[in-house]
């Protein structure tokens, strides 16, 4: 019986370290994400090429996207999207940073938070239940 909790209690605490992880995970791809859309330029760019890849997951598709910056030079990038991928010729909205325009993102609204918000939920979760995993049992009425 005693060991039965100890592996009880050594599982929980594996559990509460990866939901620990996961969490930072999330919490850290938010950051990302929140950190580009404050400090970046909004244009409209437009898709150049598209590239279905496989992946873990299916296939994505890998978007080139070419855009003008505020000083009019022209800028290319490379986004990955594993669902309502754009076209090529259809215009999209792009977040860049200023001071370097080659880090950019299209724009595809709720989905770029998506990832971040279910890892941080994921890891929120698992500690939760590693956490009722750990505490100690009700022994019942104590009263003397």
């Amino acid at each position: 019986m005693i060991i039965q909790r100890k592996t009880s209690v050594i599982a929980c605490i594996v559990g509460a370290i990866f939901g620990l992880l996961i969490f930072i995970g999330g919490l850290a791809s938010l950051y990302k994400i929140s950190s580009l859309v404050n400090k970046s330029v909004k244009v409209y760019g437009e898709v150049v090429a598209s590239k279905i890849i496989p992946s873990g997951k299916g296939y994505e598709t890998m978007s080139t996207v070419s855009f003008s910056d505020e000083n009019g030079n022209g800028v290319q990038f490379q986004d990955h999207m594993s669902s309502h991928a754009p076209s090529i010729g259809d215009k999209v909205n792009v977040f860049y940073e200023p001071q370097n325009p080659s880090n950019a993102q299209i724009d595809d609204g709720i989905y770029m938070w998506v990832g971040g918000i279910m890892m941080t939920l994921i890891g929120a979760m698992l500690m939760i239940a590693s956490w009722w995993g750990i505490k100690p049992k009700a022994v019942g009425n104590l009263s003397i």
